[in-house]
């Protein structure tokens, strides 16, 4: 809680499979993450409430979710990829329900949509809900799917692009 990570090369904050539940809360992250590959907030952890974390400047994902979370109340800017990115590699905890609402999108790398559900060869969580979240597109789509997520729910109301 409270903590700033700064000029960090690699992952910022990494909560790995096994920490179900897992709270990363009103952290500061900037310039975490120096390639494409790195992530300022990294969950793997089953169920974890991400909330209220900023982050600024990244090569990667603001935020890279591989399972079952609630991502909540976080501002992403100068994201290389999204500024909110699931991919699809990690193991469903119980809720099996991701939700991505009231967050705040600004910057993403080229043709990156700020929130993002990309099939990574892993189980998929069978419930998205993408909510009231805002985000300056510079011509993006706010949101993106891969066809892989056809098959699930996936519930996307309130969303502003601006």
């Amino acid at each position: 809680h409270h903590t700033r990570f700064t000029n960090i090369t690699k992952n910022g904050i990494i909560a790995k499979l096994g920490n179900a539940g897992v709270a990363i809360k009103y952290n500061t992250l900037s310039n975490v993450g120096h390639d494409d590959k790195s992530h300022p907030l990294y969950i793997m952890a089953q169920d974890a409430e991400v909330e209220g974390n900023e982050i600024e400047g990244t090569e990667g994902n603001g935020i890279s979710v591989r399972t079952s979370a609630i991502i909540r109340k976080n501002i992403v800017r100068n994201a290389g990829k999204s500024s909110i990115c699931y991919f699809s590699d990690g193991v469903p905890g119980f809720s099996d329900t991701l939700w991505i609402e009231e967050n705040h999108c600004d910057g993403t790398g080229a043709g990156r949509s700020p929130i993002a559900l990309l099939a990574g060869g892993g189980p998929l969580v069978s419930k998205y809900v993408i909510a009231n979240n805002t985000a300056i597109t510079h011509g993006e789509k706010m949101f993106f799917a891969s066809p892989e997520f056809q098959a699930t729910t996936i519930e996307y109301y309130g969303n502003q692009p601006v």
